[in-house]
């Protein structure tokens, strides 16, 4: 499983530990949103992804979002779930020190 920073995009298939092989390779659009709730800015920056336990969830995160994908949704575009965005209530959170 890796994402493209670029291009906004989930690549995941099966792994045949005893070939080395992938098997059944999907690539999946990220879902968008915007960076914080009143800017139309959109978050296209994938950070970071990982398993849930069951294995029946990825999810990714964004530079200002966090996302949910179900591996078992047929339709890709209900198998994502806007988790959060960018938690803006501590105004210091960007201040880096001169």
């Amino acid at each position: 499983m890796t994402v493209c920073m670029g291009l906004n995009k989930l690549f995941i298939a099966d792994f045949d530990r005893c070939t080395g092989e992938l098997i059944a390779p999907k690539i999946i659009n990220i879902a968008n949103h915007q960076v914080q709730p009143l800017d139309t800015t959109m978050d296209v920056a994938p950070a970071g992804i990982c398993f849930s336990p069951n294995g029946n969830f990825i999810y990714i995160v964004k530079a200002f979002n966090l996302f949910q994908y179900e591996l078992n949704e047929t339709d890709s575009t209900l198998a994502w779930y806007h988790i959060a965005n960018l938690d803006t209530s501590c105004p210091k959170c960007f201040q880096f020190p001169k």
